[in-house]
């Protein structure tokens, strides 16, 4: 649910950013949701097979926010719904990493991390609409880590 909802997301911001103008640091948005879809189809057949009454909330409230972006067309409206859709959607990774902090490879969120930020520092125009998805993506993944950090110090070595 995750990744699929990650895709659709920045699929939004990557269109967002450029019709604002982003240049070439929507470049890392769009990549990305090219990257989330590829990796909701391979976690269909090889992912997480257990889904939870939160993981369906999160794609709800995801889809939502992609109603409330059509029915508004405001970019920047557009930005901070799906920033809230993002974060809904990171729920399942978020509990899932939670309850079992070793089978999330943590490269893969700081690498995120690093994404996001570069990205942020490419951006052609800085204003509230291409600059707060990179931001607020970044942060998410600041806090997924160190939780999963704090986590993993937390079990007994097995």
């Amino acid at each position: 649910f995750s990744w699929f909802v990650w895709a659709l997301m920045s699929t939004i911001a990557f269109s967002a950013q450029i019709v604002s103008g982003s240049g070439i640091g929507a470049l890392s948005t769009g990549i990305t949701a090219l990257a989330g879809f590829s990796i909701a189809v391979v976690a269909i057949f090889w992912g997480e097979k257990h889904i939870s009454k939160i993981d369906v909330i999160s794609l709800f409230g995801a889809m939502i926010g992609i109603v409330f972006w059509g029915i508004t067309r405001d970019p920047l409206l557009a930005v901070v719904i799906i920033i809230g859709a993002y974060a809904l959607g990171f729920i399942p990774t978020f509990r899932k990493a939670y309850v079992r902090p070793c089978e999330e490879t943590e490269v893969t969120y700081v690498l995120s991390l690093l994404k996001w930020g570069f990205g942020f520092i490419a951006l052609a125009s800085f204003n509230f609409t291409t600059a707060l998805y990179p931001a607020a993506i970044f942060v998410m993944n600041l806090i997924f880590i160190s939780m999963l950090s704090v986590r993993r110090a937390e079990l007994p070595i097995h």
